[in-house]
C-alpha cells in the first residue's frame, strides 16, 4: 500500500494550518507589538528559553516511541500518561531553579517571577491525554490539524485579550498557562480513549529506553535553535534581543515552519516504510524536491515585502528588524532542509548522527555569534547564524545519503 496520498493530505492540512496560523500571528502582532515594547519581547524570549531548556533536557520520547512502534496507542496509554505527569512536575521544579540563575545572570529580577509563573504550564501539560497521538499515528491528519489549530486560536485570542487588559509582558505568560489548560481539556473532550494513572514497567521501559538518545537530540536541537537568543540577550540587552527574536520568528515563518509541516506529515510514513529501502529513498527524494519548490516560492515574496510590512504591521519602533531579516530568512531556508533530513534519521532511530550534527552546529555557532555580534551587532549575529548553518550542512547531507545507500545494500 502506498502512502503518497496520505502524505499529500497530511501536508495539505498541516500547511493550511501553518498559513492560517501565520495570518493569525500577524494579526496578534498588530495588537501586541503596539502595546508591548521590544524590551518586553526580549524578556519574554528569555522566559521561553527557560521553558524550552527544561522541556528539552527532560524529553522522554513518548510520542516518538508510540509513532515508531507497531503496538497500538492503547498499549502505551496508561504508562505514557504517568511518565508525562512526572516529567511535567520535574520540568516545573527545574524552571524554578533556572529562574534564580537567569535573573542573576541577566541582572533582571522580573525574570524570576515570570519564569516562576510560566513553570505552571509544563506541570499542567503533563496531564494531556497521550491518546492525542493516535491522530498522527493513524494518519488522520484532518483531526490532528484541527486539534493543533484549536490551540493556535486559543493562544492568539488569550494573548491579545490579556495584553490589552494587562499591558505588560505577564500577559504573554498568562496566555501560555491558559492555552496549556485548554489543551488538557480538549485532549479529553475530543478523544474518547482516556488514560488511567497506572504504570506498567514493561511498557513504560520501552518509552524510557529511548529517552537518553531523544533527550540529547531534543536538548541539542533546542540549544542550536536558541543559544543565539541567550548570547544576544547577554551581549546586547533585552531590547536588541526583542528585535532579533521577532526577526527570527518572521524569517523562519515562510520556510522553516513550512518544512516542519512537511516533516510532520512524512515522519509517520518514513516510520512505516523504513524496512523498504527503495520506497524510503523515493519518498525522501520527493519530499526534498517538494520542500525546495515551496520554500523558494514563499521566501522570495517575504524578502521583498518585509521592509514596508514590518513598519506597517508592527510600527516604527520595530524597524530594527529590517536589516537582519534577509539573513534570518536564508538561515531558516537552510534549516528547513536540515529538519527534513532529521525527520528521516529520526524515523530510522539514527539519533547519534543528528546529535553529532547538532553539537557541531553549536560549537560553530557560539563563537561565530559572539564575534559577529560583538563587532557588527545584530546584523553580524544574523550573518553568523547563517554561516554556521551552511558550514555544518555538508555533514548531515553526506550522513543522510550514507544511511540511504546502506539501507539499499
Amino acid at each position: 500500500m502506498g502512502y503518497s496520498q496520505d502524505v499529500i493530505k497530511g501536508f495539505s492540512w498541516h500547511t493550511l494550518l501553518r498559513y492560517v496560523s501565520i495570518g493569525l500571528v500577524i494579526g496578534k502582532s498588530l495588537v501586541v507589538a503596539r502595546i508591548l515594547s521590544p524590551e518586553e519581547f526580549g524578556v519574554f524570549a528569555l522566559v521561553t528559553i527557560a521553558l524550552g531548556i527544561s522541556e528539552a533536557a527532560t524529553e522522554t520520547g513518548v510520542n516518538t516511541t508510540i509513532l515508531q512502534s507497531n503496538q497500538s496507542v492503547s498499549y502505551f496509554l496508561n504508562s505514557a500518561w504517568v511518565i508525562s505527569i512526572v516529567r511535567g512536575i520535574g520540568i516545573g521544579l527545574i524552571m524554578l531553579v533556572l529562574g534564580f540563575f537567569m535573573a542573576d545572570f541577566f541582572d533582571n529580577q522580573q525574570l524570576l517571577y515570570l519564569i516562576g509563573a510560566i513553570s505552571l504550564a509544563p506541570v499542567i501539560k503533563g496531564f494531556i491525554n497521550p491518546a492525542r497521538i493516535s491522530f498522527h499515528k493513524n494518519l488522520l491528519f484532518f483531526y490532528d490539524t484541527s486539534y493543533r489549530f484549536a490551540l493556535v486560536i486559543c493562544e492568539v485570542i488569550t494573548a491579545i485579550a490579556f495584553t490589552i487588559w494587562l499591558e505588560s509582558v505577564f500577559a504573554l505568560v498568562l496566555s501560555v498557562i491558559v492555552t496549556s489548560l485548554f489543551e488538557v481539556l480538549i485532549s479529553f473532550i475530543f478523544i474518547k480513549e482516556w488514560p488511567k494513572f497506572q504504570y506498567i514497567p514493561v511498557r513504560g521501559n520501552i518509552i524510557l529506553e529511548q529517552a537518553g538518545g531523544l533527550s540529547l537530540y531534543t536538548f541539542s536541537t533546542y540549544l542550536s535553535e536558541n543559544v543565539d537568543d541567550f548570547i544576544i540577550g547577554k551581549l546586547s540587552g533585552t531590547t536588541n534581543l526583542g528585535f532579533y527574536h521577532w526577526g527570527y520568528k518572521l524569517g523562519h515563518l515562510p520556510n522553516y515552519d513550512l518544512g516542519k509541516a512537511l516533516s510532520h506529515s512524512t515522519f509517520p510514513v518514513f516510520s512505516k516504510i523504513k524496512t523498504n529501502a527503495a520506497r524510503l529513498q523515493i519518498a525522501f527524494t520527493r519530499s526534498m524536491k517538494i520542500l525546495l519548490v515551496l520554500v523558494v516560492v514563499t521566501t522570495i515574496p517575504v524578502h521583498f515585502a518585509s521592509p514596508w510590512a514590518i513598519s506597517w504591521l508592527l510600527g516604527p519602533e520595530w524597524v530594527g528588524i529590517i536589516p537582519i531579516l534577509p539573513w534570518l530568512l536564508l538561515a531558516g531556508l537552510v534549516q528547513s532542509f536540515v529538519n527534513q533530513m532529521y525527520t528521516l534519521l529520526l524515523a530510522l532511530n539514527k539519533h547519534s548522527i543528528i546529535n553529532k550534527h547538532q553539537i557541531a552546529s553549536i560549537i560553530v555557532m557560539i563563537p561565530a555569534i559572539l564575534i559577529g555580534g560583538y563587532w557588527f551587532g545584530l546584523v553580524g549575529a544574523s550573518i553568523a547564524l547563517l554561516i554556521s548553518r551552511i558550514l555544518t550542512f555538508p555533514y548531515i547531507w553526506l550522513q543522510t545519503q550514507k544511511v540511504l545507500l546502506w539501507k539499499k545494500s
